[in-house]
């Protein structure tokens, strides 16, 4: 299993986009995409080499916007995420 999370506070409340190397990603049974009032969360229930990537939270709001990313490496059934 695997969990990015981010924290996201803004007025107005800003929207978040995972994505994975650039691409938007949708809740699968691969990937959930989870909201916990501030906390936005992408959870990978088990993962697999083809998870292994770069993910990044965008939050846009009429603001402006930002992001955060971090990478996920999978091999021999173990997730690292740097």
């Amino acid at each position: 299993m695997a969990r990015l999370e981010c924290v996201v506070v803004g007025i107005p409340q800003p929207k978040v986009l995972w994505l994975k190397n650039n691409r938007p990603l949708k809740s699968t049974d691969q990937c959930r995409v989870l909201s916990e009032g501030n906390v936005h969360v992408l959870e990978f229930p088990q993962t697999k080499k083809d998870d292994t990537g770069l993910y990044t939270a965008r939050a846009m709001n009429v603001n402006g916007s930002t992001i955060s990313s971090a990478e996920l490496l999978v091999g021999n059934g173990k997730a690292l995420i740097v």
